[in-house]
């Protein structure tokens, strides 16, 4: 009876460690049992391997060649600098500012904001590109089919540089990001301000066009010289430096009009080198010359007072400081062109033109009204005035070998009508109106020539 009990304990005893053995064992020693299904794992892993390979290789790719945020980190400094002078500007004198200013600022903001927001925009998509990546790296991370052993020595090894390598990716992506979201943020910082500042620019230019039938300025013969916060000389110069600014900021963004205006000028030019030479290897090229004053005077710079003139029309919105540097380029060809052209008496009404022009023009620019403005705009009208009834009155040609247009005397008599409404406007205190009738007045006669030529 013992015995047979004895037995029937031990033979319970053996079930038992049998049916604990395969937990037992797998527990000890993981890398030993399971020798058919690591076999089967392995091609599986050597695909993975192969795969997160070429998707770390695809992602460093584009964090390092086309996640580029250097230009916008070299750029925006220049942008703050500029967003904080006009709001500095506008804080310290914007009631001061006058209706050209206030326009010239404004577009120039426009431009800057147009910038800010391609930087916002190319940050967003840098932003969205890393998240979508590190989602694929960090699933290469937390793969626990990584982290197997294997037999195979030189897999192991794969396995374990593919782990760094994700790991490193990863650290790049995440400090990545953090830069690229901070500068994102930045960007949307200074392009709040920047359309703020020009919302507030545009409620002052609306307030003074609102009032522009109303004086700003005390009458002319009543206007003293405390009444102004700057002298003319310094206006002037404050005004010129500021014109240099805009011209290079304006234009800075504008290379791709730039480049297709000089494109159009290389083409004329050329084609006009090759017709004239085409014109002197005929057998009469005099005749053929004669009625092509300009051309034959020098074909170079009547390309150039061909370019200055309608280069400004590709632009969509430029500022008058940039509009009035191509002017004065075009009156150096135009004078050129048509001095040796000009009757004697007509030389001195040409230069006394001229003059008035570039006044006017320096006047246009100032950003600020001053005492020696007010008398400056009177003595030019007043020259403007004699010139006008002295170009009416004429009864001699102003040309010599050109034809005489029969529109000059209506196109004088318009100039007349718009100067004489500038003194009047400036006696009276309407100091914007004034300008306006002013620069009008001279660029209607300076266009009317330009468009004869």
């Amino acid at each position: 009876m013992i015995s047979r009990k004895y037995f029937k304990q031990l033979y319970l005893t053996i079930c038992l460690i049998a049916a604990l053995q395969p937990a037992f064992t797998q527990s000890v020693l993981p890398d030993s049992i399971g020798k058919p299904i690591i076999d089967t794992l392995i091609p599986s892993l050597v695909n993975k391997v192969a795969a997160y390979t070429s998707t770390i290789d695809h992602n460093t790719f584009i964090l390092q060649r086309k996640i580029n945020i250097t230009p916008i980190v070299i750029g925006l400094p220049e942008l703050e600098t500029s967003i904080k002078g006009f709001k500095s500007r506008l804080e310290k004198r914007g009631r001061q500012m006058n209706l050209r200013s206030l326009n010239s600022g404004t577009i120039l903001l426009r431009e800057i904001a147009n910038t800010l927001g391609d930087y916002k925009i190319l940050l967003s998509n840098y932003s969205k590109q890393l998240t979508s990546n590190n989602k694929e790296v960090k699933r290469i991370i937390y793969d626990q089919q990584l982290r197997i052993q294997v037999p195979d020595s030189m897999l192991m090894e794969q396995l374990q540089e593919l782990r760094i390598e994700a790991r490193r990716l990863d650290s790049m992506q995440q400090y990545t990001l953090v830069r690229v979201n901070l500068m994102r943020n930045r960007v949307s910082v200074h392009l709040l301000q920047a359309n703020d500042i020009m919302s507030d620019m545009s409620y002052l230019g609306t307030s003074i066009r609102m009032s522009i039938w109303m004086p700003q300025d005390a009458p002319l013969f009543r206007a003293s010289y405390v009444d102004y916060l700057s002298s003319w000389e310094d206006i002037t110069v404050n005004a010129l430096q500021r014109s240099a600014r805009i011209i290079g900021i304006y234009v800075g963004g504008k290379w791709q009009v730039l480049t297709v205006s000089l494109l159009i000028f290389i083409f004329i030019t050329t084609w006009c080198f090759i017709n004239m030479r085409r014109v002197k290897r005929t057998s009469d090229p005099a005749t053929v010359m004669e009625p092509m004053n300009f051309l034959s005077r020098s074909v170079l710079v009547s390309c150039l007072m061909g370019f200055f003139t309608y280069s400004p029309l590709l632009y969509a919105n430029p500022t008058m400081s940039f509009l009035h540097a191509n002017e004065v380029l075009r009156l150096a060809a135009l004078t050129y062109l048509i001095y040796p052209y000009l009757a004697k008496k007509s030389k001195v009404l040409w230069i006394l033109l001229c003059t008035l022009w570039v006044y006017y023009v320096l006047d246009d620019i100032l950003l600020e009204a001053a005492f020696g403005e007010r008398w400056g705009l009177f003595i030019a009208g007043i020259l403007l005035t004699g010139l006008c009834v002295k170009l009416i009155t004429n009864k001699t040609g102003f040309f010599v070998k050109i034809n005489e247009s029969s529109a000059t005397k209506a196109l004088v008599i318009f100039s007349l009508a718009q100067v004489v409404m500038s003194i009047i406007f400036n006696l009276t205190g309407h100091l914007t109106l004034a300008k306006i009738f002013g620069i009008s007045s001279v660029q209607s006669l300076m266009l009317g020539i330009t468009l004869k030529i």
